[in-house]
This record gives structure tokens, sequence and C-alpha cells, in this order.
């Protein structure tokens, strides 16, 4: 592995070498696979088609999930904590580096775009996104080649599940009672949690590389590295189980149709934006963040509500307001 990797920092010393002409638009394609940018799509699509925002959201999240227990389970390092000649062009990264998230989610879930939409122009140009977005990451140096590679394949793997079993789940869960599609998202979001609490405490045990906590901490001081924190499984799993419930929830009050029309459409899309952040961000300054029971419990209490208002709460206002109907 050690030589897969200088042969990585090869690579990425080599195209960091022609310059920084490319860096700005390297960085603005990494911004399409971070978490404020997805929240962003998410309420675009979901203005228009909520049907398909529930699909993309349940796909977000479970890749999320995967691709942070993946992290915990190989544990590997950065480039730029490996080799100080690699510049971390894009900012601090805490977390471990095996298999890049921005490679393996923007193909599940833009991968999932195309193949819902099924129009060949847009799987060309989602096809060049998805490899764009990754070779960024290479260019800024914060993944290996093989850290890409390793995330295009996961997220070819689960996109093409989710397209083969979508549909049985969901017969599944309509057949089922509300109680039990509650109990069962939340068994699959303590699933997440704790396979990534598992196997962040198995390699917690073991000392981290000196070299890459050194070469981290004279990049990113003021941010060290933090790889067996478990808020980054607690936000999909918790948001996960926030919208599968307010699915079930909005089904068993009549269903949720949405009107087409441009006023409409911004109506739902600045409502549901503004209310989704206020819960993030305006929670987020309200409870405590710290490491422990209390603090995890809040973290997914807020994104569970963040959730449940896109996909139930907001929908229900819609109908009451006379901004939307009920399935006829």
């Amino acid at each position: 592995m050690a030589q897969i990797m200088e042969l990585g920092n090869q690579f990425i010393i080599w195209l960091q070498g022609f310059g920084d002409g490319l860096n700005p638009i390297m960085k603005a394609l990494s911004y399409l696979g971070i978490e404020e940018f997805f929240i962003l799509f998410l309420v675009c699509v979901w203005a228009v088609n909520y049907d398909l925002s529930i699909k993309l959201g349940i796909i977000l999240m479970l890749s999320s999930g995967i691709n942070t227990f993946f992290k915990t389970l190989f544990a590997q390092p950065r480039p730029y904590w490996t080799d100080t000649q690699v510049k971390n062009l894009w900012g601090a990264e805490t977390g471990f580096g095996l298999p890049s998230g921005h490679s393996q989610t923007p193909f599940a879930i833009y991968g999932l775009l195309a193949a819902k939409l099924k129009k060949r122009w847009v799987t060309i140009l989602i096809a060049v996104l998805i490899f764009l977005i990754g070779f960024s990451r290479i260019m800024m140096g914060v993944h290996f080649p093989t850290d890409v590679i390793v995330g295009w394949l996961i997220g070819a793997l689960l996109l093409w599940l989710f397209l083969k079993y979508e549909d049985k789940v969901s017969a599944w869960f309509k057949k089922s009672s509300i109680a039990n599609n509650i109990l069962i998202i939340f068994l699959v979001a303590l699933a997440m949690i704790a396979a990534v609490s598992v196997s962040s405490w198995i390699h917690a045990e073991e000392p981290l590389n000196s070299v890459w906590m050194t070469n981290s901490f004279m990049v990113h001081p003021e941010e060290p590295i933090n790889p067996f924190n478990i808020t980054g499984v607690i936000t999909p799993a918790a948001t996960l189980f926030g919208l599968v419930c307010g699915a079930v929830w909005i089904r068993s009050r009549g269903g949720y149709v949405q009107k087409k029309d441009t006023k409409h459409v911004l109506l739902y899309f600045f409502t549901g934006l503004i209310v989704a952040l206020l819960i993030k961000e305006g929670l987020g300054l309200a409870f405590p963040s710290t490491p422990d029971l209390i603090g995890y419990s809040l973290r997914f209490l807020r994104y569970a509500l963040m959730g449940f208002w896109l996909i139930g709460l907001a929908p229900a206002l819609f109908i009451r307001l006379g901004w939307a109907d009920k399935n006829s």
C-alpha cells in the first residue's frame, strides 16, 4: 500500500506542477460534492419533483453513511498527510481518505438522477461531471487516485443495488404499518451509527501515525486530525430517519401533490430551504456539539427534524395553505 501511495503522491505533485491556473475551477468542482451543495441541490429537486427528491435523499444518506464506515474501516491517510511536497489546495481534512466521498456520493446521487431522467445528453453530462469532481480531489491534494477509483466503484455498486431493489423495498414499506416502517428505518439508522462506532473503536486503540499528524498539523494547526469522530455518520443516519418518517407520515395523511407552476415552485423552494437552514444552523447554535451522548443525540434530533420538515411537515403545511393538494 505504501508503494501505491507513493506513486499517487508523485502523480499529484506532477499535476500540481502545472501551476495554479486550474485551481479555482477544481475548487469549484469540489464544492459540488459537499454537504451544503447537496442540501441546495435536493431542495431544488424537491421543489419540482417531490417523489424523485425522496429517492435522491435516501441514496445520498446511505452513500454518506457507507462512505464514513469504509473510511474508518480502511483508516488510510490523505496525500498531504504523507508527503509535504503535496499541497493541500482545498482546506483542512480531519478524517481518513479512502474511499473518496466526493467520488462515491456524486456517482450515486447524480447517477440516480441520470437513470431517472433517461436522457442521453444528461447522462453524458453527469458522467463528465462525476469524473471531474473526483479528479478535482486529486488535484487539490486531498485524495490519492486510488481513493477516487474506489469511491467510484462503491458509488456504482450502491447505485446498481438501489435501482435493482428500490421498487421491492418501496412496495414492502407501503404494505407495512406506519409503526413497523418507523421502527425499521430507526434500526437502519442505528445500524449505520453502530457500524462506524465499532470500526472507530477498533482503530482508536491504535496510535495515529505520527508523520500524518505532524504533516497535517503543519498545514492546518487549527484543525488537527480527528478521524474517529462519529458525527460524520450521525448526520446522514438522522436525516435518513427523518425523511423516511416524513414520507410515511404524509402518505398516511393522503399523500402530497405539488402544483407545477412557477409561483408555487418558488414558494416551495424558498420556504423549504429557509426553514431547513434555520433547523440546521439555528439548532446547531442552540444545541451543544460536545462529543458525548447528549451532543450526539441532539445532533441526531436536529438532522432528523430537517429531513422530517422537508418530506413531511412542509408538504402538510403547503396542503393546509392551499399551495398543494392531496392525492385524489
